[in-house]
């Protein structure tokens, strides 16, 4: 079997996380991010998929690197794209995704081997574009928040009602539950901090 490295990376986090003034949106954008990559061993496991020691090498904020073995020689539809539709799984909307493979050799370092991740890696963001427009063409008003992707849902910013898309929608809702269980968590910590 044959070992190899993945790299998984978002990219353009200017228009998918910093793309508001809105706190609940950058937090919310910023999560979603960090979740689609941790835990990714367990998730992969429910995947069945051709490969095995499939490891987290050090995973952190938007960037995942994994390892893997397998004797199949489409990786790209067998195994990539699988993962890759899981981590896509709730930020396909807002989120531009990058990755490299490259197979172990005994002859390159571990460092050389994260250089050419890396490096294919930029290559592939320069070929992107920076913002995830939506499917739906047909929406021609701005989001209130981004004022760029089209408007579609309507939802309260600050005093007022206003149209925003579907990407800040959704960032902006795991924003204030996440707002929301953090205060919970350190209410629940500091009165069980007090004494008797």
């Amino acid at each position: 079997m044959t070992e190899y490295y993945l790299r998984v990376e978002a990219v353009n986090l200017d228009s998918s996380v910093y793309d508001t003034y809105d706190v609940s949106t950058i937090r919310g954008g910023s999560f979603m991010l960090h979740n689609a990559v941790e835990g990714m061993e367990q998730k992969i496991a429910e995947l069945s998929l051709p490969c095995t020691n499939f490891k987290d090498m050090g995973s952190a904020a938007s960037v995942g690197l994994f390892s893997f073995k397998t004797d199949e020689n489409d990786i790209e539809s067998t195994i990539l794209s699988p993962i890759l539709d899981k981590i896509l799984e709730d930020i396909r909307s807002f989120a531009t995704l990058v990755w490299s493979v490259h197979p172990v050799n005994e002859n390159e370092s571990f460092t050389s081997i994260l250089q050419y991740l890396l490096a294919d890696c930029r290559w592939k963001q320069y070929q992107q574009a920076s913002v995830v427009l939506p499917r739906d063409k047909d929406k021609d008003n701005a989001c209130a928040l981004d004022g760029v992707r089209p408007a579609a849902i309507p939802d309260r910013v600050g005093d007022k009602v206003a149209l925003i898309s579907h990407a800040v929608y959704s960032r902006r809702g795991k924003g204030k539950r996440l707002r929301n269980q953090i205060y919970k968590n350190l209410l629940e910590q500091s009165v069980s901090d007090l004494p008797d």
